[in-house]
């Protein structure tokens, strides 16, 4: 009866970072980034990197009420948008990164957990899209 939230981020110019500063430095921005990302969610929550500077995270029990299940989890992507944007000190060098993050609310009603993190996927890209038609 509970509602869960996919979010799906995507490092924005993470390949700038890796190919001019080397893959040394990008696994070490993964790892602190890995790291943020575990400290802005509950226990019960997952945080998982799925390849490159892709990675899921899977919040559940947000409760029966659709909007207050929107609520906490647009709650959880500020905390992590206001975590990623921080400075990133590496080999005594200062980095910063931001990151696009689609969100998918699901219930039981849902049955392909592929089509889940398809349509988290596909909100993360219209962010992404978005913000390359401000810039």
């Amino acid at each position: 009866d509970s509602y869960a939230a996919l979010l799906f981020l995507d490092l924005n110019k993470f390949k700038q970072l890796n190919d001019g500063y080397g893959h040394e430095v990008g696994d070490l921005l993964l790892k602190e980034v890995a790291k943020r990302l575990l400290q802005q969610v509950r226990e019960v929550d997952t945080v998982a990197r799925i390849g490159g500077d892709e990675f899921v995270v899977l919040l559940e029990g947000l409760g029966p009420n659709t909007t207050v299940a929107e609520e906490s989890a647009a709650l959880v992507v500020t905390k992590i948008h206001e975590s990623l944007n921080q400075a990133y000190i590496i080999a005594d060098n200062t980095h910063f990164i931001t990151a696009s993050v689609g969100v998918h609310l699901f219930n039981d009603d849902e049955t392909s957990p592929d089509q889940i993190i398809r349509l988290s996927d596909a909100s993360m890209y219209e962010k992404k899209k978005c913000r390359t038609e401000v810039l």
